[in-house]
């Protein structure tokens, strides 16, 4: 019988078995404090649930409102999609009487889904082709676009949840005032990104409030280091955001003094060859480069000295005044 050699024997003197096993449950009970600690302090994450599929078209929810449609997709609930129609509902009420538009509202979640249905839009819509890489360069910075008959919505970052009802509000309504603005004019909005943005700021701005909200967004923003004049065309050196705050400051300046009815004749007179400035000149009894000047020392003043634009409101003709 072959022997064990007596490096490899086990070692059993009397009492060494039970100080073994009381250092191994002493380990045992100390690894477990440890990781109870990890656990504490760095949860593991809650497993990813994957997204029901969406079949056919991905629409999830659709309803009609007098013109408009509203199509919204996979990953809106119910409850945001008719949140968003409650809000369309109301913006169109309020848009000016002869804009009747006839649209169709997309409401994502998903930005790469909406870039792929926006794209077959517009392609079968009349529209110039648009580059995906384009496209997804602009919704980074936007949460909304409006065409002349349709508006595309991105719901983002726990937007349309419980509690974020005023920014629902505030990009549905901000975009259907495009949608107002794109049947008033002809082209004009590329002329005057202060007044077109800054303009839907502002009449957005007022609905919020009147239907309750005590939060709105454009007037609570801080000013930007540029004059008004700057602030017409897209300039790389101008952040993004500056066009909306400032026009939003410089459209309620003209609302308040001059009326709604004054900066919505503005679009009205936006016929083929006019300019910002000679618009200006039909509607207001002041020049373009005088309210520029007026709005400088405003904004200089950290729009605390109010400057006197017009007297009373004024008093729009229902048409514009053609061949001026």
């Amino acid at each position: 019988m072959a022997t064990v050699p007596p490096a490899f024997a086990p070692q059993c003197s009397r009492g060494r078995p039970r100080r073994l096993v009381a250092v191994a449950v002493s380990c045992f009970l100390v690894a477990v404090a440890c990781q109870a600690a990890v656990n504490l302090i760095f949860p593991t994450p809650a497993p990813t649930v994957a997204p029901t599929p969406c079949a056919g078209s991905g629409i999830v929810f659709s309803q009609r409102i007098d013109d408009v449609l509203v199509n919204a997709y996979c990953g809106v609930n119910e409850s945001q999609a008719t949140q968003v129609a409650d809000y369309a509902r109301y913006g169109i009420q309020h848009m000016p009487e002869e804009v009747k538009p006839a649209l169709t509202m997309f409401i994502f979640t998903n930005m790469e889904q909406g870039i792929d249905v926006e794209m077959q839009w517009r392609e079968s819509n009349g529209y110039a082709p648009a580059q995906r890489d384009r496209l997804r360069n602009e919704w980074n910075n936007i949460a909304g676009r409006a065409y002349y008959d349709g508006i595309f919505i991105l719901l983002r970052n726990g937007i349309g949840s419980h509690g974020h009802s005023v920014r629902v509000a505030d990009i549905v309504l901000h975009e259907l005032h495009h949608i107002a603005q794109n049947h008033l004019l002809g082209n004009y909005a590329a002329d005057a990104k202060w007044l077109t943005e800054g303009g839907a700021d502002a009449i957005t701005n007022r609905q919020l409030k009147d239907l309750g909200f005590s939060q709105a967004f454009g007037s609570l923003d801080p000013g930007c280091d540029f004059a008004l004049s700057e602030l017409e065309r897209p300039n790389y050196k101008v952040p993004f955001d500056c066009p909306y705050i400032e026009g939003e400051k410089a459209v309620s300046l003209l609302i308040d003094q001059c009326g709604e009815d004054a900066y919505s004749q503005l679009f009205r007179e936006s016929l083929p060859g006019r300019s910002v400035s000679r618009i200006f000149q039909y509607v207001y009894p002041f020049s373009l480069a005088d309210f520029y000047a007026a709005f400088e020392s405003y904004r200089l003043s950290s729009y605390s000295s109010t400057p006197l634009l017009c007297t009373e409101l004024i008093k729009i003709q229902p048409t514009a005044t053609p061949g001026k």
